[in-house]
């Protein structure tokens, strides 16, 4: 206690009062009544558990799975497990989808599952169904012999392809794995309670594909010769996944265990809008086409980065940016890398030498 400071005063504190206790015999511990009740209980057997909707796996953060394609997100492995999953056999909703209805019974179930369809469904069901006659890729498509008149020309491509999927590609960027290539920030503010070695508290990161997505609608037949080389270079590398997307619109996957563009979605996919890149998010895609698909292609910018090697001029590429930003459509121009006037290898070429 400080000098020259008066104590606090605490002889209030002891006071009595005259008045009597009056005690009830519900007061009195000793004169109360017991209460003579039993509780019927009865044992809760293991078996009666298992009609309950209950999770009993550890560190289950509770409650229902979110909807729709949340456990897809973020997780590329789940969906190329998913694409080639469908790919497989002879699936009746995937032949639906691709137009294999020679039969009455089966036309009739399709109309059957078509009317159940709710109208947002039955309009993504139409805009596949018209974007997938526009596909004129050649599904089966021959690798080039070691003795090609063209050999020295599709070294370079080969060697400015490489430099743009250097430059643009999408390293650790996936889930957390062990490693020694980051600081986990977690970990390292959990030292001052776990005293954790500061030697153990770094981590990896997976490493996700990079899309490549070739229009080839009528429109772009122009530039079918530069897209074909490009999907050519694009098979010779195990990290790309390549899709033929005629006007933005997926159809076919590239299968590197097939060496061929296979089919790969359902119904159930065009419900979901898969063909419009509804499953990718913080992915880095590359396009090649012109105009058709740019709804497509801007719409995706809000979760994806990407470069999009337009076969228009620069001009009509400034134009359309600008009249899109005042539609009012849902982008993010900050993800959009726009690189106009490619329609020829040389074009090519020379934007792989300015990409940064």
């Amino acid at each position: 206690m400080k000098k020259h400071i008066n104590p606090l005063k605490t002889n209030w504190r002891n006071f009595t009062t005259t008045s009597k206790k009056v005690t009830t015999p519900f007061m009195d511990s000793a004169k109360a009544p017991e209460l003579n009740v039993k509780l019927k209980t009865s044992e809760i057997k293991a078996d009666s558990l298992k009609n309950l909707n209950v999770s009993s796996k550890v560190n289950s953060s509770g409650g229902s799975k979110l909807p729709g394609l949340s456990k897809l997100h973020n997780n590329p492995k789940n969906i190329i497990k998913r694409f080639k999953n469908n790919s497989k056999g002879n699936d009746k909703t995937r032949n639906f989808v691709y137009g294999r209805r020679n039969t009455l019974e089966k036309r009739e179930e399709f109309n059957n599952m078509y009317r159940i369809m709710s109208r947002d469904e039955q309009d993504r069901y139409h805009d596949f169904e018209n974007h997938k006659h526009y596909s004129k890729i050649n599904k089966n498509p021959a690798k080039p012999g070691k003795l090609d008149l063209n050999g020295v020309k599709n070294r370079r491509l080969g060697a400015a392809f490489s430099r743009v999927i250097s430059k643009i590609a999408e390293d650790n960027v996936g889930a957390y794995t062990e490693g020694d290539d980051f600081w986990d920030a977690d970990r390292l503010a959990m030292r001052t309670i776990n005293k954790e070695s500061i030697y153990k508290c770094r981590m990896s990161r997976e490493k996700h594909n990079v899309i490549v997505a070739l229009d080839s609608s009528p429109s772009c037949s122009a530039e079918a010769h530069l897209y074909s080389q490009i999907a050519i270079e694009c098979i010779k590398y195990g990290d790309i996944e390549l899709y033929d997307a005629p006007n933005a619109r997926l159809v076919h996957m590239y299968s590197n265990k097939n060496n061929k563009f296979v089919e790969f979605l359902t119904l159930e996919d065009l419900k979901k809008n898969v063909h419009r890149w509804s499953l990718f998010k913080n992915r880095t895609i590359i396009f090649f086409g012109d105009f058709d698909g740019v709804n497509v292609v801007f719409n995706s910018t809000s979760n994806n980065k990407v470069y999009y090697f337009c076969s228009k001029n620069k001009l009509d590429c400034e134009d359309k940016i600008k009249y899109k930003n005042m539609k009012g459509i849902s982008h993010n121009f900050r993800n959009l890398k726009m690189i106009p006037g490619i329609w020829d290898l040389n074009k090519f070429m020379d934007a792989c030498k300015k990409l940064k």
